[in-house]
Parts: C-alpha cells; sequence; structure tokens
C-alpha cells in the first residue's frame, strides 16, 4: 500500500478573503494557512515517510521527490491566487508554490523539522513571485522547493524574505510566546556588537 493514500480526505471549500488581494495580501493569506493546525490531514503520510526515510534529511529528500514528481506544477488562473490545504492539493493532484509549500510544511511540521517559509524574486524589480520552505536542521537550512528542478538547492534569487511560521516562532526555547523572531535577532546581534 503507498503511503500516498493515508492523506485525509479534503473538504472542497473556497474561501475568498480579498477580490483584488496585493502581493502582501496573498502572503499574509498564506502564513494564516501555514499557521492553521493542518497535520491531521497529512500525520500518517508524513509519519509512515520519516519512519521509513531513516533520518531527516533522507525523510526531506522523499518529500520532495514526492511533490516534484507525483504532485503537478500547475500555475493559478488568471486574477486568482489558490491556497489549498494538504488534503485538497492531494486530491486534485495539482497547485502551484504557494499549495506545495503549505503540504511541505505540514509534513515537516507533525515531524518535528522546522521550517522557514522563504519568499523569493527573480526579477530586477525584487518584487516576490515564488515561496518555498525551507527545514532547519541541526547543522544547515534545506531548501525543499518541488517546483524548482533540483532538491536541496534553490534558485539564485534577487530578493529573499524568510517568514518563520508560528508553531515554531513560539517554541524556541526561553522565548515568549508572540515576540517577533526578526526582532530578538536583531537584538541579539546588537547585545554582541555592544559587547
Amino acid at each position: 500500500m503507498s503511503v500516498a493514500v493515508k492523506i485525509s480526505p479534503p473538504e472542497m471549500t473556497g474561501v475568498v478573503h480579498y477580490e483584488d488581494g496585493s502581493l502582501e495580501d496573498i502572503q499574509e493569506v498564506l502564513m494564516e494557512v501555514i499557521n492553521k493546525d493542518l497535520g491531521s490531514q497529512v500525520e500518517e503520510f508524513a509519519k509512515r515517510m520519516r519512519r521509513d526515510a531513516g533520518s531527516d534529511y533522507a525523510f526531506l529528500r522523499q518529500l520532495w521527490n514526492f511533490c516534484k514528481y507525483q504532485i503537478r506544477y500547475k500555475k493559478d488562473p488568471a486574477g486568482l491566487q489558490l491556497i489549498k490545504q494538504p488534503a485538497r492539493l492531494w486530491a486534485e493532484r495539482e497547485g502551484d508554490c504557494k499549495s506545495l509549500t503549505v503540504f511541505i510544511y505540514h509534513c515537516c511540521r507533525v515531524v518535528g523539522i522546522p521550517c522557514i517559509i522563504r519568499f523569493a524574486s527573480y526579477n530586477r524589480n525584487k518584487r516576490i513571485q515564488h515561496v518555498y520552505p525551507v527545514a532547519v536542521l541541526k547543522d544547515r537550512q534545506v531548501p525543499v522547493d518541488a517546483v524548482w528542478d533540483y532538491f536541496d538547492d534553490e534558485e539564485n534569487a534577487t530578493k529573499i524574505e524568510d517568514r518563520m511560521p508560528k508553531a515554531w516562532q513560539d517554541s524556541i526555547n526561553g522565548i515568549p510566546a508572540g515576540v517577533n523572531w526578526k526582532d530578538l535577532i536583531g537584538l541579539v546581534a546588537l547585545a554582541i556588537i555592544a559587547r
């Protein structure tokens, strides 16, 4: 039996957040979906894949392969920005970078691998046009971009914006829930410089 069979059936409903959303609106809605507790949709699938993989890195490679070759990349129709939950992406077997990011992120979250969400631009005007998760292992960051041609690699970007999902932001040891991790990094950097 394939591990893919263990993905929950989806709710086939949609919600319109904005009629004519800006790039920032799209990013915010994507992070809202990332921050939802959707792990139950992929829990059995992800845990089984992680167990069979033997290591976090091997799991990430298998997950990338699964998404790259089992889910067809399909650009959203003009004027629409769809963000599918994991079960719906699997049921439809197609989606864009936003939906792939949600799927990969929730699989990683279920097995305890933290990820940052990377928004990237590849053009001169530095307008964000792509998103993918970057897994954070003990010794390195691993891009898991199932739209890109290679695992653990990323296209050279002209601009990158990293966002930390709330689940990881709130679980960093000793940091109270709700603290902005970018502000915290800035404070740590200032403290080091002040020494």
